[in-house]
């Protein structure tokens, strides 16, 4: 996600709908969906649960495949099925953490969060809430951190990030760090094309 997705979403949010923030930046409102695609399930009496990526991994594998990049740093694999010829190298791996805005859950780490909605970053946590016993509700799946942070912030929701992003958090004084998962690994790779 780059700033103008970021920027975007902000200005949805602020404005309260896409059409107001289309208006506010003088653009139309396909544009604003366009940079970003958010996908909600509403259903009235539900808690809705949001699922906010970004499309654009797979032009940049078509780019990559037809030699106009050099490479793609990623944060997951290629699949072999993707693109014919591209591969991927790890390139390394770290933990996560779980972070909220003060004050703290009174609880300790990890029933506290079953304290608040949880914001994650895709679906591989699930396996951890069910082997810790944990029943969380989750309000949303980012495929951006700083978005992430964002949204945790305007909703008091717990976010969960890898703890490389630590330095840039521990910056904002607002935000916690609440515990981190060792055996939950945010994996790196570099996806080369073919030669």
């Amino acid at each position: 996600m780059n700033y103008n997705h970021l920027y975007y979403f902000w200005h949805v949010y602020r404005e309260g709908s896409v059409v107001g923030a289309a208006e506010a930046l003088f653009l139309t409102p396909q544009t604003i969906t366009g940079q970003i695609k958010l996908d909600a399930a509403v259903v009235e009496g539900e808690p809705i649960h949001l699922r906010c990526f970004e499309s654009a991994h797979e032009m940049l594998l078509e780019e990559l495949s037809q030699h106009k990049l050099n490479m793609i740093n990623s944060d997951c694999p290629i699949d072999s099925t993707q693109q014919e010829g591209l591969f991927s190298v790890k390139i390394g791996e770290c933990s996560v953490s779980f972070w909220c805005i003060n004050p703290v859950p009174d609880m300790p780490f990890p029933a506290c969060l079953e304290s608040r909605r949880l914001l994650i970053p895709g679906r591989k946590l699930l396996n951890w809430f069910t082997s810790q016993g944990l029943e969380v509700e989750v309000l949303g799946e980012f495929d951006d951190a700083a978005l992430m942070k964002a949204f945790g912030a305007a909703h008091n929701a717990i976010f969960v990030a890898p703890i490389l992003y630590a330095h840039d958090f521990f910056t904002d004084e607002r935000v916690v760090e609440i515990g981190r998962v060792d055996n939950v690994m945010e994996g790196y790779h570099t996806i080369l094309p073919p030669e």
